[in-house]
């Protein structure tokens, strides 16, 4: 009976951490995305580039900007577009779109999965959308991937 008092109180704590580590990681990914929502509203080119220096895995600052861009309701013309903007100052230009269209929203939904936040904002036009924010599987649980899609 001792032992099995032992066992019990062994796997609740087990069972705790695992808890534990997996809200600490929910809590980092949500907190990085508030915290780009908060950037996107400051007009200044080095707090962007801080901020992804500060929050973006080294990966994702190598990778190029791939956009595609929906001209039509019917989807039929669209165009795509793979940049080379692997440095600093080419992804702050990303930024700054962002922050012409969605500088002055709200977060609608701030939904964690297993490694992923998707993240509605709401402009004061009423434009929605939906940034779809990929982490890294482990601590510090940096951004590594970033996916826009306005409705």
């Amino acid at each position: 009976m001792h032992m099995k008092n032992i066992l019990l109180i062994f796997f609740s704590v087990c069972g705790f951490i695992i808890a534990s580590a997996q809200d600490s990681r929910t809590v980092t990914m949500e907190k990085r995305c508030r915290e780009l929502h908060r950037v996107l509203g400051i007009s200044d080119k080095e707090v962007w580039k801080k901020f992804m220096k500060d929050n973006y895995t080294a990966a994702f600052l190598e990778r190029p900007i791939k956009s595609s861009v929906q001209t039509s309701h019917s989807g039929q013309s669209t165009t795509s577009a793979e940049s080379s903007a692997s440095n600093l100052d080419e992804k702050a230009e990303m930024l700054q779109r962002l922050h012409n269209d969605f500088g002055e929203s709200k977060i609608v939904t701030l939904k964690a999965t297993e490694e992923t936040v998707e993240m509605i904002l709401e402009n004061t036009a009423g434009l929605k959308a939906t940034f779809n924010v990929k982490f890294e599987p482990k601590k510090p649980y940096l951004i590594d991937g970033l996916r826009i899609q306005v409705n």
